[in-house]
């Protein structure tokens, strides 16, 4: 067998299927993995939004409880517990934040992989279909027409 003449037409033909198998998978992987971190994203935001609300209903009800002149020791006591348990929601929305911000840069992060993903397929398929039509099917055509066999 001669080294010179390798059978190019399937490794031309692998380059341009991979290349578009290639690009299937990083749109696939792109949509899908958008798709859990934007679930993910609303549900820290929501969660976040009612910590925010929580923050703001215990500050007032201990700011009523400070300005009543009888409140019980109890009622101050309950509400500087519910201040507590405020703050720690507090801090637990702290680290959702930063859950939050993370999630946004692997987002950004996933999007540049995906866009490089589809550039080398696109590239590969275009080479591949490019080098298997020029270097091989024009010739194959022509001899067909020719009437050869």
């Amino acid at each position: 067998m001669d080294p010179t003449s390798l059978p190019t037409d399937n490794l031309y033909k692998f380059l341009a299927l991979s290349g578009i198998i290639i690009d299937v998978a990083a749109v696939h992987l792109y949509f899908k993995r958008r798709a859990d971190v934007n679930e993910r994203l609303d549900e820290l935001e929501t969660q976040a939004a009612g910590l925010r609300v929580d923050i703001e209903e215990a500050k007032l009800q201990l700011e009523a409880a400070k300005e009543e002149h009888h409140t019980t020791a109890a009622k101050f006591y309950a509400s500087t517990q519910r201040v507590a348990e405020v703050s720690r929601s507090h801090e637990v929305q702290k680290v959702k934040l930063g859950v939050l911000k993370r999630l946004r840069r692997e987002l950004k992060l996933l999007t540049w992989v995906v866009a490089f993903a589809l550039t080398i397929g696109t590239v590969a398929a275009a080479a591949g279909f490019y080098l298997w039509y020029d270097r091989l099917q024009k010739y194959q055509d022509r001899t067909v027409a020719l009437g050869r066999p």
